[in-house]
């Protein structure tokens, strides 16, 4: 993912007027900007205990590490690092039939002190301040998740 950018089906009345002061990224249909997401490596340990022939117990940490570069932090993408904690079951319910649930949450929170985000809160440029809200303010961002997933399989 190299950019983001927001793309509206008509043209809008304020963005032709930014289109006519030249600032990059912006067309009277849409708004976008460069990212620069790279890859990243993360690690993770997880745990099964067997409680039975038919059922194992499951948990698991994982601290996902952004793919986003610390100068490129924004509010429009509030998951940066994140820390993940999954619980698990994993029940047979007989030779062919197998059910698994699993509840997870993750928390992601990020402090972005003024001007350290070009795409964040930068008031440098005239740029900034019409596309960023934040420009010139501390941005922090909080993220909260709560994920249940579950699945039936089905050996043949």
């Amino acid at each position: 993912m190299d950019s983001l950018t927001y793309q509206f089906e008509e043209s809008l009345g304020f963005l032709s007027f930014l289109t006519a002061l030249q600032l990059g990224g912006v067309t009277p249909k849409g708004i976008g900007g460069s990212l620069n997401i790279t890859d990243t490596v993360n690690w993770g340990i997880g745990f099964e205990y067997q409680y039975n022939t038919k059922t194992a117990l499951r948990l698991g940490y994982e601290p996902r590490k952004a793919g986003i570069p610390k100068d490129k932090r924004s509010f429009y993408l509030p998951l940066n690092d994140i820390d993940i904690i999954a619980v698990g079951l994993s029940h047979e319910i007989n030779k062919t039939n197998l059910f698994d649930i699993t509840i997870a949450t993750a928390s992601s929170d990020e402090f972005i002190p003024t001007g350290s985000s070009p795409i964040g809160n930068n008031h440098a440029t005239l740029r900034n301040f019409l596309l960023q809200p934040t420009a010139g303010l501390d941005t922090r961002t909080s993220a909260r998740l709560l994920l249940v997933q579950t699945s039936y399989r089905l050996r043949f």
